[in-house]
């Protein structure tokens, strides 16, 4: 694999784990709760949510049922559009590299 094609991997995690916290706060649950209700550590959810941690499709819809979230909108809300947000594309690739 590339390393863009890395990192545009890391950027699409990165804002899939923010509408994850993002959805899980508006629904006032606590990290502790919704890990509990995975079956995985606080700790591995946060990671999840920094985007810290690649996501599989087992994990992303078991967590979008438990947070009612639609799979489609992690990908059409998503601020990576390939042919018409290259910037933000840019600003999303330094952050992943300065995170590391």
């Amino acid at each position: 694999m590339s390393h863009l094609m890395v990192n545009i991997m890391d950027c699409i995690n990165y804002n899939i784990g923010q509408m994850i916290r993002k959805k899980r706060q508006k629904l006032q649950i606590s990290a502790a709760d919704l890990s509990a209700l995975l079956g995985i550590s606080q700790q591995h959810l946060s990671r999840y949510e920094r985007g810290e941690v690649r996501i599989n499709v087992e994990w992303l819809i078991k967590v979008s049922r438990v947070l009612d979230i639609a799979i489609e909108s992690y990908f059409v809300n998503s601020r990576i559009n390939f042919w018409e947000d290259y910037y933000s594309m840019g600003n999303c690739l330094m952050v992943t590299k300065n995170k590391r």
